[in-house]
């Protein structure tokens, strides 16, 4: 017997009609507004580019001219203090006054000479003499004038300022050759003979041995360190001290016969760290060069008429085109690039290239025989791909506009540099692309060869069937897309996510934040073997520090001073015995009696005196011109070492012990203050984990907002949101378990994420929302449609930074490791995680889009089942049609 049932009208989209009910009718009607107003602008954009793509071509160029004239004003900034220190932190006024009131005018070049056994030989000595000797009597040019060592060193006084064990025999050969005990000298070393100031002998050594009465018997290594004269310490070398640094480096980099000889200057970091950016170009060079093999492979078919080589060139000339409308609007601007430009190239490949993906694969989504025209055709493909990459490239820039909001300059600039660019990518490809993509349909319309334009292959050319199939297209049709459509899958898929989810949870809350500068030192050169050597034979203690004073009354306040000293012993971060006040010697000079009893006038008296006999090692601790009539200390400061702490966690936790301290004092932040260098890098370190977040959060509200604006569906952009932060977890904890920390690369690198991570999952959810039909349908149609370009995208930003993983450099390695995570969840939320949510709880299509199906589907479908087989009869404008449009790939 025959059953048989009948499908209303609104059986035609069950799951729309049920589920509109969930979107508030007024962003119902806001969506269709927004949506179809958007697509009406792209569609007469794309008409206009089909039209007259030679003047698409023409605008492209003209807007990359007139943002490249923009380099006139380009600027770099290498100043450290200036790149990783928020501008409002207190190290970058406290540095300022440190200055000023006592100038580092000094820059360092040192060495480590040391042995297997035992450096503390007469015959290893006098090589240490000899290579004393080189550096001290080669010479550099000073615009015609010949220096030597004592023409540039630092002075203190009539001294050139160096520090070595030599220094116990005077520098002088002949005194260590006399010498008959070699150790007893350096055992009973107490003062310098050239400075007659006291000498901490075993500072200078590294691996000391010794016997049971605590005297040196041997030692691994010895440390020689000269001083060159520098105006300021945050200034630029200048050539003469560029000259004689590498002078220095070449003639350790000679050696020794018998001794090791490992080195560093004050220009090693930059040549270096720098070096090590630059250095990895190469990789660049490579990644382009695979991105441009598979470009060539994926935008085109496998003959000869229907390759894209050349759409391959014009798609990374637009990514090479917007890097320099990154850098010359932002230089209009007023920013200075920074370190952190060099990874832009590999940003602007990933983002660029999906969204060339993009308007190829809608070009190949046109329905074969509609739109006839080529302008018609063009508009077709720029309204659908033109709403979905408008959406990526809103979030991606309102992510990068959020981080440019960080108070850490580095970060800030670069994050603008990023923005620019992709709007750039955003214009040209909108434009010049689509321009030299019509005059490519046009020449693969006349039958032209791909490669030779000038030969034609006739009209009676068809290219192979198998040559016209896209292979990846079928694959997410007809294999992933059932695949995914299968409960047991789809309910498989849930829980690794959520599995992953979890074990990144984990991670991301065992990360921990740490940074050293010392990262940005590649491996497999003279500055990382010097520091492993510094590492091992001198292994550094705590962070040397002052308390700063300025025009206080010191001799009112000479007991709130005193207390100071005591209360920062007290700090559980400072070497208890590391307090070295001059006021705290001046005391015990005076004596007990006198200290409580004495003058104004007297303070200064005796200050004097104490001076210039026991105290004159504190000279350099205090500034006060004795010449007045009535001298007045105008700034002195307190020296102090922390302990040794392990990662920036400490570090910030120390720094803030020793200023709340400070703050307790009468005293305001001009006249007292705690400041080492190392703080401008912690007072960096102290803020970026509250950037991160904030930036985060803020990013992910904007990606909310603007899918809000564009997709106008809140359940896809809830989904769009998910996936965004589910990716930005799992890169987070995965990162942890690869040994990555939280500082100011990483944090770069996950606001990147979320710029990429918007990408994968921004046009599964635009293209499902503008496919009608049953849920698994349409997930089916998004695949088939846009699964192929965003995989692409994926697996092309994957090769550009893939050459990475052979990288040196601190910055480009983490970037690395984190566009690697970001690639493989990203696609895997986009392609796999989003499809399945969507299938079973996705939002019904917009109305334009049911509106433009009604035009050319059945306004009435019944099915029937007969004898166990399933018929279709669909009426059509009255008419019957056993294979309704709508239907027909549910019931094949």
């Amino acid at each position: 017997m025959a059953e048989a049932y009948e499908l209303s009208e609104k059986a035609a989209e069950p799951e729309d009609e049920r589920c509109r009910a969930l979107q508030p009718a007024f962003l119902e009607k806001a969506s269709d507004v927004i949506i179809s107003s958007i697509e009406r602008v792209f569609f007469q954009i794309g008409k206009l580019n089909g039209r007259f793509p030679i003047v698409a071509v023409a605008v492209g160029l003209v807007f990359f001219g007139l943002s490249a004239t923009g380099y006139m004003k380009f600027e770099e900034d290498t100043e450290q203090t200036k790149l990783w220190t928020p501008e409002s932190a207190p190290s970058v006024h406290d540095s300022k006054l440190a200055q000023q009131w006592f100038p580092t005018q000094a820059r360092i070049s040192r060495l480590i000479v040391s042995h297997a056994e035992n450096v503390l030989t007469k015959e290893l000595l006098l090589e240490a003499f000899t290579l004393d000797d080189s550096i001290k009597n080669f010479t550099v040019d000073d615009r015609g004038e010949t220096k030597r060592w004592e023409d540039v060193c630092f002075k203190t006084g009539p001294l050139c300022l160096e520090t070595s064990l030599l220094e116990i025999w005077s520098y002088d050969r002949m005194t260590l050759q006399s010498d008959e005990d070699i150790l007893h000298t350096i055992n009973s070393a107490s003062l310098s003979p050239v400075t007659n100031a006291p000498i901490d002998v075993e500072s200078l050594m590294g691996g000391v041995e010794k016997n049971d009465d605590g005297e040196v018997v041997t030692a691994k290594a010895l440390a020689m360190t000269y001083f060159i004269s520098s105006d300021t310490i945050e200034s630029d070398a200048s050539a003469l001290q560029e000259d004689w640094e590498q002078e220095f480096l070449d003639t350790c980099e000679n050696g020794l016969q018998n001794l090791q000889v490992n080195y560093f200057a004050t220009k090693s970091f930059g040549d270096i760290g720098g070096g090590a950016i630059r250095g990895d170009l190469p990789f660049l060079i490579v990644g382009y060069l695979l991105v441009t093999l598979f470009l060539s492979i994926t935008l085109g078919m496998f003959n000869c008429r229907d390759q894209k080589v050349y759409i391959a060139i014009i798609g990374l000339a637009c990514i090479v085109m917007s890097y320099g409308v990154s850098v010359g609007l932002t230089s209009w601007m007023g920013f200075k690039a920074g370190p952190l430009n060099s990874i832009l190239p590999f940003l602007l490949l990933g983002i660029g290239v999906d969204d060339m993906f993009v308007f190829v694969a809608a070009w190949d989504n046109l329905p074969v025989g509609e739109h006839e025209t080529m302008a018609e055709r063009v508009a077709h493909m720029t309204k659908h791909a033109g709403v979905s990459i408008l959406i990526t490239s809103l979030t991606d820039i309102m992510a990068f506009g959020i981080g440019a909001t960080t108070e850490i300059p580095a970060l800030r600039s670069f994050c603008v540099f990023a923005a620019m660019g992709i709007l750039g990518i955003f214009f040209l490809t909108l434009f010049f692309f689509v321009g030299c993509f019509v005059f490519d349909q046009k020449r693969a319309a006349s039958n032209r060869n791909a490669c030779c334009f000038c030969y034609n292959h006739g009209d009676d050319y068809e290219p192979s069937k198998c040559s016209t199939t896209p292979l990846s297209t079928r694959f997410f049709d007809k294999v992933l897309s059932r695949f995914l459509g299968c409960t047991a899958v789809k309910i498989t898929v849930i829980i690794c996510a959520a599995s992953l989810f979890g074990v990144s949870t984990y991670g991301v809350t065992q990360i921990r934040q740490d940074f050293d500068p010392t990262w940005f030192i590649p491996s497999g050169n003279y500055f990382d073997d010097y520091l492993k050597i510094d590492r091992q034979y001198f292994p550094k203690g705590g962070e040397s520090a002052y308390v700063y004073f300025g025009k206080i009354d010191y001799y009112l306040d000479r007991q709130i001073l005193l207390d100071l000293r005591d209360d920062m012993a007290n700090v559980e971060k400072v070497a208890t015995t590391s307090p070295d006040f001059w006021m705290t010697s001046f005391q015990a000079y005076v004596g007990a009696t006198d200290w409580n009893t004495m003058t104004e006038d007297n303070f200064y008296t005796r200050l004097q005196t104490f001076l210039t006999t026991g105290g004159g090692k504190y000279n350099g601790d205090i500034n006060v011109n004795w010449t007045d009539t009535n001298p007045k200390i105008s700034s002195s400061r307190m020296s102090f070492v922390f302990v040794k702490m392990e990662d920036s966690t400490e570090r910030i936790e120390a720094m803030d012990s020793v200023r709340d301290v400070i703050e307790k004092l009468p005293y305001n932040e001009d006249d007292c203050f705690v400041f080492t260098p190392e703080m401008l890098s912690w007072d960096g370190d102290k803020v970026i984990q509250h950037e991160l977040l904030r930036n985060v959060i803020l990013a992910c509200v904007c990606v909310f907002v603007v899918c809000l604006l564009l997709i106008a569906n809140i359940l896809t952009c809830l989904y769009v949101l998910v996936c965004v932060v589910a990716t930005l977890v799992d890169v987070t904890g995965i990162l942890y378990f690869w040994g990555v920390t939280i500082n100011t690369v990483s944090a770069i690198m996950l606001v990147l994420a979320i710029g990429l991570a918007v990408d994968y999952a921004a046009h599964i959810g635009h293209v499902f929302m503008i496919c009608t039909g049953p849920l698994d349908l349409r997930v089916r149609r998004t695949l088939r449609e846009i699964g192929s370009a965003v995989f692409n995208g994926g697996f092309s930003t994957f090769l550009a930074f893939i050459p990475l993983a052979a990288s040196q450099s601190f910055v480009f390695f983490t970037f690395f490791q984190a566009f690697f995570l970001v690639c493989i969840f990203g696609l895997f939320h986009g392609l796999i995680f989003l499809p399945v949510v969507l299938s079973l709880i996705g939002p019904p299509p917009y109305l334009s889009a049911v509106r433009d199906q009604k035009k050319d589907t059945p306004v009435r479908a019944t099915s029937y089942v007969v004898n166990g087989e399933k018929a279709t009869e669909v009426t059509v404008n009255g008419a019957q049609n056993g294979d309704p449009p709508a239907y027909a790939e549910s019931e094949k």
